[in-house]
C-alpha cells in the first residue's frame, strides 16, 4: 500500500504521526479481514 498526501507537505513534527494513524488503520482493517472457503458443490466438485 502507499499513501500519499492530496496536497501540502507534512512537517517534520507531523510525520511520526500520520505513519503512527497509517499503521493504526492498517491494523484495523486487518483485524475486521477474515478468508472464507468457497462453499463446496455437491459432490465434492469444487471448480476452484
Amino acid at each position: 500500500m502507499r499513501a500519499e498526501l492530496a496536497h501540502g507537505e507534512l512537517a517534520v513534527a507531523e510525520t511520526p504521526v500520520v505513519q503512527r494513524q497509517l499503521r493504526e488503520l492498517l491494523t484495523a482493517m486487518a483485524a475486521g479481514a477474515s478468508l472464507a472457503a468457497a462453499p463446496q458443490e455437491p459432490g465434492g466438485n469444487n471448480p476452484l
